[in-house]
């Protein structure tokens, strides 16, 4: 319905801007090591290969009203709660209290 189709749009308006904030600290990464180059060489490949951006070190979902999303590092994922923060103030959106809260999960990858 409409109230999905609101909340996709904001979704896509956050990870616009978000976007437009993580390109030039993507580039620094990219730039930083030649294994952050090669990671983020074959990222962008795959971006082009599938039309999306592969390359974001965020995500968000949103069904409805219930949104869920994560960054990497913890720096990260303030600036973005602060973007999100600042669309919903700018569109005027209000956060149910019991769905306004943050946490974190750790997935090990590797030995």
């Amino acid at each position: 319905g409409i109230a999905e189709r609101f909340s996709n749009a904001l979704m896509r308006h956050i990870a616009a801007t978000f976007e437009v904030e993580e390109a030039p600290i993507l580039a620094a990464l990219s730039s930083s090591s030649p294994g952050a180059r090669r990671l983020f060489e074959a990222r962008a490949k795959i971006s082009t290969r599938l039309d999306c951006n592969c390359s974001r070190l965020f995500t968000g979902l949103i069904y409805t009203d219930d949104g869920a999303g994560g960054a990497v590092g913890a720096d990260r994922m303030i600036r973005l709660a602060q973007r999100i923060l600042e669309v919903c103030l700018k569109f005027n959106v209000s956060v149910a209290h019991a769905k306004c809260h943050l946490g974190q999960l750790f997935i090990w990858l590797g030995i």
